[in-house]
């Protein structure tokens, strides 16, 4: 089963510029954190299972997915929604998120109301206000920094 979510981040994309040693360190730590979100609900997932599908500018919003073993869904789905209901619960070093949103859907196929999926790029380098292909994770828009 795979959960979908975005999460944004009130801090200027320009900090991590694709490439960056920042960038790669913000990737990690964002991995670590949805680990460590997930644990705060009794659910036991890897940083392997989050993969992220863009990072994008307005503040940074990062589209995301999550895999969980078919056993695990019921649990898994409820700590989501604790996390979108308390976006402060995933937070990447200590930069806590100010947004959280779930869908049904992959970012390519997003319906949920509310919910902005992050454009793909459109050539092989996108500018920083372009998505970012890094992953399987799409964070909502928040104020541009």
């Amino acid at each position: 089963m795979v959960l979908y979510a975005l999460a944004t981040f009130n801090m200027a994309i320009s900090t991590i510029p694709e490439g960056s040693g920042a960038r790669v360190a913000f990737e990690v730590d964002f991995k670590a954190g949805v680990v460590a979100s997930m644990a705060s609900g009794g659910v036991s997932v890897r940083n392997s299972d989050v993969e992220i599908k863009a990072i994008s500018a307005g503040s940074i919003v990062v589209d995301f997915e999550l895999s969980v073993p078919t056993s695990i869904q019921s649990q898994a789905t409820t700590q989501f929604q604790a996390v979108a209901t308390n976006p402060s619960l995933l937070s990447v070093g200590n930069l806590e998120s100010s947004g959280f949103a779930t869908s049904d859907e992959p970012h390519e196929v997003r319906t949920t109301t509310g919910i902005t999926p992050a454009p793909a790029p459109t050539g092989s380098h996108a500018s920083s206000t372009d998505a970012i292909m890094v992953g399987l994770c799409t964070v909502v828009a928040g104020v541009m920094l």
